[in-house]
């Protein structure tokens, strides 16, 4: 059965929202959002009133690096900038109650999580600010 479309309008939030994805099995979205240049907040928002949770917040100039519920609902997998400088996959409960886990380690910048149907491994993108530059002769 589906519904007429309706905005999901956040209370009390000033936040600019990049990604969104249902949680599984209930009517719950989480959320990624910038909270202020360099700043990033992960939510979880019940569609049924829209009245935000802040679940983790953290320093970030990635604006779009993604979001990816697992298909249990009970973790999100999200990028931030590791203490190795780069940016790295980390998951995280939605209950916010533990500190998020970085899953990856190599030298490379990581975007746009995504977890397998049956929630055993998350893939992602690697990017870098590499140019190549070719020269010939006409």
């Amino acid at each position: 059965m589906t519904t007429e479309l309706r905005e999901i309008e956040l209370s009390n939030s000033e936040t600019d929202l990049t990604h969104a994805e249902w949680l599984g099995g209930n009517d719950t979205v989480v959320a990624l959002a910038r909270e202020a240049p360099g700043r990033r907040v992960i939510l979880s928002v019940p569609v049924s009133d829209g009245e935000p949770r802040v679940i983790h917040r953290f320093a970030s100039e990635h604006d779009y690096s993604g979001l990816a519920a697992s298909p249990d609902g009970r973790e999100v997998a999200f990028v931030q900038r590791a203490a190795d400088g780069f940016f790295q996959v980390f998951r995280l409960a939605i209950d916010g109650r533990s500190s998020p886990v970085q899953v990856t380690k190599d030298p490379s910048h990581k975007t746009q999580p995504a977890w397998s149907p049956d929630g055993d491994r998350i893939a992602y993108t690697i990017w870098s600010y590499q140019a190549h530059f070719w020269t010939l002769r006409p």
